[in-house]
């Protein structure tokens, strides 16, 4: 019962990457965004996409409306078997998906308000 919002940017170049990998990057991110929501009234993840040309960098926003993340615990998010999801979580999919992105030459980063929301961006180089 949580809102999925898709705004894609109204252009994208044709991009080179695994697609298999990076969509495993970005759903990672995605059901971890929906999971903060789940106990919220009135959940909402946003996704968008944009393309900056004078950067030829794609960006990909995951926004959400959910628990937040304890400042605490921002420096640990990345870490493998961290998990604040109790048995549903098995602390791989944060690291696995900044692996990723890491050996596609991007990187991902994240802004967390506890109670309000987490923002995470991940950042691609291309050539378009």
């Amino acid at each position: 019962e949580v809102e999925l919002v898709w705004l894609p940017a109204p252009t994208m170049p044709t991009l080179m990457f695994d697609p298999e990998s990076m969509h495993r990057a970005v759903l990672n991110i995605l059901t971890n965004a929906i999971d903060a929501c789940h106990d919220s009234e009135g959940g909402r993840v946003e996704i968008s996409t944009q393309y900056s040309h004078d950067e030829q960098m794609a960006r990909v926003a995951v926004v959400d409306n959910g628990s937040g993340i304890e400042k605490d615990d921002l420096d640990k998010i990345f870490a493998v078997f961290v998990s604040r999801k109790g048995g549903r979580g098995t602390g791989l999919g944060l690291p696995v998906s900044q692996k990723i992105l890491e050996e596609h030459g991007g990187r991902i980063r994240l802004e967390s308000d506890l109670g309000k929301g987490t923002r995470f961006f991940v950042t691609l180089p291309s050539v378009a």
